[in-house]
């Protein structure tokens, strides 16, 4: 119904050897455009049926809205939205073929636990099992589910700036990382958007091991230490509805009440933080570079992160509101220094 703002791509195949589907809405989505990118997907965890439905209102939303309302256009013509709306595929069909409480993928009829199974601190600090019958199966090896693979893949593809992956219950915002004591070289900004999004939601915001217990190998904490993106776990619904409430009497009470946090999410895209894209002296597209982020402050400066160049040679960086001086350098060689002052909208520097 709307091929001129949205595209279907499998992003992959699962055990079983099922689609794994996204879809990107964009005012051009057969392009690759140097936009910024979001992502948002639902069910690593099979019997969390209530996911995947906030994936589908989110698609229905944007396209139904487009060119009638003004903010859903903007979001589409300025941006590159990514939806996944089942990631775990097989283990839906098992849910929905008797084995209502089923968690994780169907390996070898124990399954492994999707979200134990990222490469990023894989097993490191006892926030998954080694036992193929525990819930939280890791795995025999990092990365080894193909599930797995297919977000990570469209994860490195597409760069996205932000990502909500959403799972049930608990009604809490999770930001990396996940093993105790840990906290990201960002942490002020990403908990900073995270205690918004708890506050928009009624909902508790903290690390895994800060508010719930600790987990190793989860998509959040990969997407944040190999791309940078800043990421969310949201745990929908509370013990009360559980993982799966009545459709009829929570499916529109749930996604209704999430839509001012995915909404949240793509207006902080315009809003503090630098974007652009770096060109050499023939005007050729830049791709390996990386660019120091430094805070200045009356008491001096301090490095806030080494951000790496995207893909396509484009950079979005958020930050907090202040004053930075951001040094662009391929190798050791400087390529471009830019000062900057952040009072609420975002910048672009090329």
């Amino acid at each position: 119904r709307y091929p001129e703002i949205s595209k279907l791509v499998s992003i992959g195949n699962s055990l079983e050897g099922r689609n794994i589907w996204a879809i990107k809405i964009s005012d051009n989505p057969q392009l690759d455009e140097l936009e910024p990118a979001v992502l948002f997907n639902s069910m690593h965890h099979a019997r969390e049926v209530m996911t995947p439905e906030v994936g589908i209102d989110m698609v229905e939303y944007l396209l139904s809205r487009y060119n009638s309302d003004e903010k859903v256009t903007n979001w589409v013509n300025e941006n590159e939205i990514w939806i996944v709306p089942m990631l775990n595929v097989d283990g839906n069909n098992k849910v929905w073929s008797g084995s209502s409480m089923w968690r994780k993928n169907t390996r070898g009829g124990y399954g492994v636990d999707i979200n134990r199974n990222y490469p990023f601190k894989w097993g490191a600090c006892n926030g998954s099992s080694g036992s193929t019958w525990s819930q939280t199966y890791r795995g025999p090896s990092a990365a080894s589910e193909p599930e797995t693979q297919a977000l990570m893949s469209l994860v490195a593809n597409v760069k996205p700036v932000f990502d909500i992956s959403y799972h049930s219950y608990s009604e809490l915002v999770l930001y990396p990382y996940g093993c105790s004591g840990e906290k990201t070289e960002t942490h002020a900004i990403i908990s900073g958007i995270g205690q918004k999004l708890g506050e928009i939601l009624d909902y508790t915001p903290g690390t895994p091991w800060e508010i719930l217990y600790g987990v190793d190998g989860g998509d959040v904490d990969w997407m944040y230490a190999e791309h940078q993106v800043i990421p969310y776990v949201i745990e929908l619904n509370s013990s009360r509805e559980g993982f799966q409430p009545s459709y009829s009497r929570w499916r529109d009470v749930t996604v209704e009440k999430n839509r001012p946090a995915w909404m949240y999410l793509l207006d902080r895209l315009e809003e503090n933080g630098v974007r652009g894209v770096v060109k050499d002296s023939n005007g050729d597209v830049i791709t390996d570079y990386v660019v120091d982020v430094e805070r200045v402050t009356k008491d001096g400066r301090s490095l806030v992160q080494t951000y790496r160049a995207n893909p396509d040679g484009s950079f979005h960086i958020i930050l907090n509101a202040g004053n930075y001086d951001l040094k662009f350098k391929r190798g050791s060689r400087s390529v471009l220094s830019e000062s900057v002052e952040l009072t609420g909208a975002r910048l672009e520097v090329n």
